[in-house]
């Protein structure tokens, strides 16, 4: 397992280091400057409303069906 763990690691290292050159280098600048433009501005909230009620639900889903097969 853990010489598994190890090529992974140097698999993942080298695919990303191969992607950083095959990058344009326009693209990052870029990139980092429309993140600097939206500092500041007020985030969405739907996303982070719908991820967590859809964990509410599940559960609320699990632990009724616990309760339905505990009775």
């Amino acid at each position: 397992p853990v010489l598994g763990h190890l090529d992974d690691l140097g698999l993942g290292s080298l695919g990303i280091a191969l992607m950083w050159r095959l990058i344009p280098t326009d693209i990052p600048e870029e990139c980092r400057r429309r993140a600097e433009e939206l500092e500041g501005r007020p985030r969405v909230v739907a996303g982070a409303v719908a991820v967590v009620a859809t964990w509410l639900l599940l559960a609320a889903g699990i632990g009724w069906l616990v309760w339905r097969l505990a009775r």
